[in-house]
This record gives C-alpha cells, structure tokens and sequence, in this order.
C-alpha cells in the first residue's frame, strides 16, 4: 500500500499492528505491516487450529470408511455373484418359457395322468435350452404336496441333490394349459 504520510492515526492506534515506513528510491514510500501476536489472540488461534485439524481427521476417516466399504473386494464379489445368480434365474425361467411357447410342454405332458408324461424327452430339451456350464435338475409340482421328480417318480417336493452344492438358484414356470395347473421347478448351479 502506498501512503504519502505516516501520520495517519486509524493506522498507528492499532494494538495488534505495527506499521512500518519504508523508502525505496524512486518507488515513493510504502507501508509494511508487521503483525504482533498477543498473548490472547494466540490462544485463540490454537484453538481454531485445534477445531480445523479435528474437522480434517474426521473428514479423512469418513472418506477412508467410504472407500474400503465401495472398493472392498467382498462387496464387489458378492455383487458379482448376485448377478449370477439372477443371470442363471433368468437363463431357467427363458429356457422353460421358450419350450411352453413352443409347444414343447403341451406335446409331452399327459394332461390327464401326470405318470404318463414323457420326462425324458422333457428333460432333454429343458438341459438343451441351457448353457453347458449350468447343471440342472427339474421337478413337476402337481399341487404343494405332490410332486414329480425328472425320472418321472412321484414323492415329495423339494430339492433332492447328492453333495451340496453352494448357489442353486430356483426358476419357476407354470404351466397352466390344464385344470390343475403345472408349476416346473427348475434347480441350476454353476458346474465350473
């Protein structure tokens, strides 16, 4: 700041503050402020530090928390693996609605007895329509109680699987071209 005078008391009054008149030759005169710490202003200021690095380590630990749970290998994992399981829920439910439509179900089913339905051809055509990394077994629900394996024998519903296998997804389709509707299971896991 250029000044011409240094009798200016607005500027001299100021406790906090001392100002320092300087001659460079051929610039004219400019005023240096020099800034005092007093004792109460310090404190003051140690607090504001203390206040902002408080708000700067929280600010990193939230952004760290943030991160490990996006990027965690864990979550993209269990990701990845609910998106197979849709994928392979999708492929079945394609597969069984695909073969309905083209009157795959109705050619093979005996709408009159359950027993006479011809399950090998049915199960032949239901793996053909999957991928050959998807293993599957197929069950013919009748009612909730009664239900057909892929053999063709009758017994209880549920899945009946030799080992344990860790995602089986179930596809549901119900074939419903008779009085008593037909609900195909159809159980898929990944081979590989």
């Amino acid at each position: 700041m250029v000044i011409d005078e240094m009798n200016d008391e607005r500027l001299l009054g100021q406790n906090s503050i001392d100002w320092k008149k300087k001659n460079y030759p051929g610039q004219g005169f400019w005023l240096h402020i020099i800034k005092r710490d007093s004792p109460r202003s310090s404190s003051l200021a140690a607090n504001k530090k203390g206040y902002f690095y408080f708000i700067e380590i929280a600010l990193i630990a939230m952004l760290l928390i943030t991160f490990f749970y996006a990027f965690s290998p864990k979550a993209e994992i269990s990701y990845l693996s609910m998106q197979d399981i849709n994928n392979l829920k999708q492929t079945g439910y394609g597969t069984l609605k695909f073969l309905d439509d083209k009157n795959v179900f109705s050619t093979y089913i005996d709408p009159a007895v359950m027993a006479n339905s011809d399950f090998a051809k049915l199960k032949m055509y239901i793996e053909a329509g999957l991928p050959s990394t998807v293993d599957s077994q197929i069950e013919y629900a009748q009612s909730s109680t009664v239900c057909y394996s892929e053999a063709g024998v009758s017994g209880g519903c549920g899945l009946a699987m030799n080992g344990t296998k860790a995602d089986v997804v179930r596809a549901d389709y119900t074939y419903s071209k008779r009085p008593s509707p037909i609900t195909i299971h159809l159980f898929l896991w990944r081979t590989l």
